[in-house]
């Protein structure tokens, strides 16, 4: 699992719940609306996103989110982190097996790195401490 919640005790405690269409699967991370208003997964290019922390089958139409704004999440990198990262804002990178912060691009700014000196291990990928930024959850 590429994302998941800092501290999950806390953090899911309130959840709302989004619909699906029956047809679509959600993965355990980060989700947003279609035009339609349906949940879907999370993709580069969206601008506005919540946490899913369950896989959601096909045939069911509800999905749970996370409804804290300041829920942390530890999330893999495709860059290298380094502390000039810490409290600035990035996009997601997401194929179709896995959900990642980039670095490297600043279009759609929906991921900011946590402020704290534990943000992140310099030069590696593995467990950057990220919330969704501000004004970049849906609802």
């Amino acid at each position: 699992m590429s994302v998941k919640l800092k501290n999950p005790t806390v953090n899911m405690v309130a959840t709302i719940t989004l619909e699906k269409e029956s047809a679509v699967t959600i993965k355990n991370w980060f989700v947003t609306l279609d035009s339609n208003g349906y949940c879907v997964q999370a993709a580069d290019a969206s601008t506005a996103i919540r946490y899913a922390p369950y896989d959601v089958d096909a045939g069911v139409t509800k999905v749970p989110v996370v409804a804290d704004p300041d829920a942390e999440f530890i999330i893999e990198s495709v860059w290298n982190y380094t502390k000039s990262y810490k409290g600035k804002t990035y996009d997601l990178k997401v194929s179709s097996w896995d959900c990642k912060i980039n670095f490297g691009s600043t279009t759609t700014n929906v991921l900011k790195v946590s402020p704290s000196y534990r943000s992140g291990t310099n030069w590696s990928t593995k467990d950057v401490i990220v919330k969704i930024a501000n004004g970049k959850s849906i609802y």
